[in-house]
């Protein structure tokens, strides 16, 4: 029986969304029905135990990798991308060429090392290094499905094409030309959400109330963060 409780760690402009689309697709080829993947469900649904566990493919920005398996998630995949890397696209998709404070970058430096920065080896955890997946994707790929326990038979047969003809900029791990507020030109992900489906795991109350009623973004003008608030941080 493949596994049906799993959780992705990351940050945004991780290539989040392109992760959780090549597992739907892989989902509905395999098994012929959806995988309904809760994309981006709010932290505080995910780490506080007063709330029911997320059940089913979900996502999650900004936490501790410690606080999800405290919780008992049955797998989790951390989604990682270089400091580096992570600050340039920031930078383009946020501000572009304009000024930006330096108080910033060391936010993003500080969530940076809350998510990945964790050194912890635990047989629940599978880490996707983007470099990995973009450059040796079908090793990566194979590896991520073995952890979430798809069998082998009958998986598609992966064809990757040169890493200069892919086109991830709908999840701004590359901003193409054209697309500089990050408006998409493909959406992948998108071919596997399904009119009828509803996140029930969105936000939580103190978000809705504390946190401007949305979910938690690094933006330049740092915005409240319900973890802070809340004595996590």
């Amino acid at each position: 029986m493949v596994n049906e409780n799993c959780i992705i760690l990351s940050m945004e402009r991780c290539g989040c969304s392109t992760v959780g689309g090549l597992i739907s697709a892989f989902y509905q080829n395999m098994f012929e029905k959806p995988l309904y993947f809760n994309y981006e469900i709010s932290r505080m649904i995910a780490i506080n135990p007063k709330y029911t566990l997320p059940k089913g493919y979900c996502s999650v920005y900004y936490v501790k990798l410690e606080w999800l398996l405290e919780r008992g998630y049955e797998k989790i995949i951390v989604l990682k991308q270089g400091l580096d890397k992570i600050i340039s696209l920031m930078i383009k998709y946020y501000i572009k060429d304009k000024p930006h404070n330096p108080e910033w970058i060391d936010q993003i430096k500080f969530y940076y090392d809350l998510v990945f920065n964790h050194g912890i080896k635990d047989e629940r955890v599978h880490e996707v290094d983007w470099f990995d997946l973009t450059n040796y994707t079908v090793a990566t790929i194979s590896e991520l499905l073995d952890f979430l326990e798809f069998p082998v038979k009958n998986r598609p047969i992966l064809f990757p094409l040169p890493v200069q003809d892919r086109d991830f900029d709908k999840y701004s791990t590359i901003l193409g030309i054209g697309h500089e507020e990050g408006i998409p030109s493909k959406n992948i992900y998108s071919q596997f959400v399904h009119e009828e489906q509803v996140n029930p795991y969105k936000i939580a109350p103190e978000e809705y109330w504390k946190q401007e009623a949305k979910v938690y973004r690094i933006k330049p003008e740092l915005m409240p963060d319900i973890l802070q608030i809340e004595g996590y941080l």
